[in-house]
């Protein structure tokens, strides 16, 4: 998938999941694919973890594509049982702001989530009992 990198490591039950530069240039529905793949990847390896790195994501989420990720996507999460989302912000504000509204939507309220500047701080907090 160009927009989007996913691996699972295994051994500390992590979903990394990497957005690429190719999401500059995305339509909402290459997007969609792009949520598409990583749900199919919840529901296969069905992780305690994720790791969502939005440094290189540059497609702003508008309302009406929250609601849809909220209302399709979220509940896979909350379906596999994933115990933390670990966020890697991205330094576009207006990117920042519309995923924090995202996970404010009323599917996503539950979940447990942080945000962080780097990868790695990500991971320590995840694997941080």
């Amino acid at each position: 998938m160009d927009l989007i990198n996913i691996y699972f490591d295994e051994k500390n039950s992590i979903l990394h999941c990497t957005w690429q530069e190719a999401t500059r240039k995305a339509e909402w529905n290459q997007m969609m694919e792009g949520m598409f793949f990583y749900g199919e990847a919840l529901k296969k390896f069905k992780p305690k973890y994720v790791l969502i790195d939005e440094r290189t994501l540059f497609y702003t989420w508008i309302p009406d594509n929250q609601i849809w990720v909220n209302e399709n996507i979220v509940p896979i999460s909350i379906e596999v049982g994933i115990q933390k989302h670990a966020f890697v912000l991205n330094a576009d504000i207006f990117i920042t702001v519309a995923l924090q509204q995202l996970m404010n939507e009323k599917n996503a309220r539950n979940l447990e989530r942080q945000f962080f500047e780097t990868p790695k701080q990500a991971e320590n907090w995840l694997l941080k009992g």
